[in-house]
């Protein structure tokens, strides 16, 4: 007898809900993060830096500006800028299933921001944790892996949850690291292709 996706589902009800999610108080006005990004995913070679600012807060609403710098440039230029609801990240694994939320985002042209529209979370969820399940081994969704690494800050552990369905959040993010504490530190993304890219954090203030 073939088990169907929602009986198998349900034979993984008891997962541990133990994995840091981030928190409000890691996004205040003028809170920055920047990732370099590097071609084939090799460190050598660097393709550019990401930098996310947080350039308002109003309740549980958090805006944030994404500065862009090629490797050939010596400075940031904007790129876009997205609102997202905090709650809409903490409650998105509600029950223990995946609770697909948006962000409004602006883009930027000829010193002006456009009007903004919705779009799938992916630009805030790759980057920062909503996901708090520690899945089990065989669970048949999500799978929690686990490394130690060398960042700038010291030696840390982190953690991704890697979906057994095509995704683009395949982050590592910090698992425990004070501010750091479920930001994203490292992604490779487009894997075996000719647009394989790695990201590291390299800086946070």
């Amino acid at each position: 007898m073939k088990l169907t996706l929602a009986l198998l589902l349900s034979l993984f009800t008891h997962v541990a809900w133990a994995l840091p999610l981030v928190s409000a108080e890691q996004f205040y006005v003028g809170a920055t993060w920047v990732w370099n990004y590097y071609k084939d995913g090799d460190h050598q070679q660097l393709h550019s830096l990401e930098k996310y600012t947080v350039t308002a807060v109003q309740g549980d609403r958090i805006t944030f500006d994404i500065t862009t710098q090629q490797a050939s440039s010596a400075q940031f230029t904007p790129s876009a800028r997205f609102h997202v609801k905090l709650s809409d990240c903490l409650r998105s694994f509600r029950g223990g299933r995946h609770h697909f939320f948006t962000v409004e985002l602006q883009g930027y042209a000829n010193g002006q921001w456009s009007e903004g529209y919705q779009m799938k979370s992916l630009a805030f969820e790759e980057k920062f944790n909503c996901n708090p399940i520690e899945y089990p081994r065989l669970h048949p969704v999500f799978r929690t892996n686990y490394q130690d690494v060398e960042t700038p800050w010291g030696e840390a552990r982190v953690f991704q949850q890697k979906s057994v369905m095509p995704s683009q959040v395949l982050s590592y993010y910090f698992l425990d690291q004070g501010h750091l504490t479920g930001v994203a530190f490292k992604k490779e993304f487009n894997r075996d292709s000719a647009y394989s890219y790695g990201m590291e954090l390299s800086e946070a203030y």
